[in-house]
């Protein structure tokens, strides 16, 4: 599924629901995406599309399609957010997350091998079950692929980016793919499209 930004996720996981499908997340995402209406400083639906999906937010968006939460937050692992020190705003966001969900941030990944990473992380999460894989493509560094809605310095490089992905996307346990957050109008002339499918056909590949 290609979607603007990660709310595509609640409907994902509502249409699961009404499918008779639990699934976990494999969360690949600069952020956290854990804000509410009050904490977020955009007040944009897409920081904080996370915490839906686990319960945490207002009638009528929470329980969408029965009791919440849509995914527990048991079954998430959130990919390549940016580190806590590199903003206040990013350590405000961090700081919401419940401690069930099990994270690691873009230079720990690169530091220990998206590789390493990539695989660990599918053979726990398939472990417990079927899982979907989200793709913000801004987990990627904002010098690499500037096409974003907010580009950042502190993100994985394409090929941490690919190596990371690769095992979850050819997990057994693997029910569908979103791909979210590329900005075309920040790319007139087509270059950074093109790293990001060559990317995709990489990591899908």
């Amino acid at each position: 599924m290609l979607g603007g930004d990660c709310c595509l996720l609640l409907g994902v996981f509502a249409g699961l629901r009404q499918a008779g499908r639990a699934a976990g997340l494999w969360f690949v995402d600069g952020h956290a995406d854990f804000y509410d209406g009050h904490s977020s400083p955009t007040g944009e639906a897409t920081d904080m599309e996370l915490a839906m999906l686990t319960g945490h937010g207002p009638p009528g968006l929470v329980d969408l399609v029965g009791t919440p939460p849509l995914v527990v937050a048991e079954r998430v692992m959130i990919l390549g957010h940016r580190r806590a020190e590199d903003d206040e705003d990013i350590a405000e966001e961090l700081g919401y997350l419940p401690a069930a969900i099990e994270r690691l941030d873009a230079r720990s990944i690169e530091e220990r091998g998206p590789g390493r990473v990539g695989r660990d992380c599918e053979a726990r999460l398939a472990a417990s079950g079927p899982a979907w894989l989200h793709l913000d493509l801004d987990v990627v560094d904002g010098e690499a692929l500037p096409a974003l809605t907010y580009p950042k310095p502190g993100g994985l490089s394409w090929g941490g980016f690919i190596e990371l992905v690769r095992p979850s996307a050819a997990s057994a346990a693997l029910v569908g793919l979103s791909v979210a957050d590329f900005e075309p109008d920040r790319d007139p002339e087509g270059v950074h499209a093109v790293q990001v499918v060559e990317a995709l056909a990489n990591a899908l590949g």
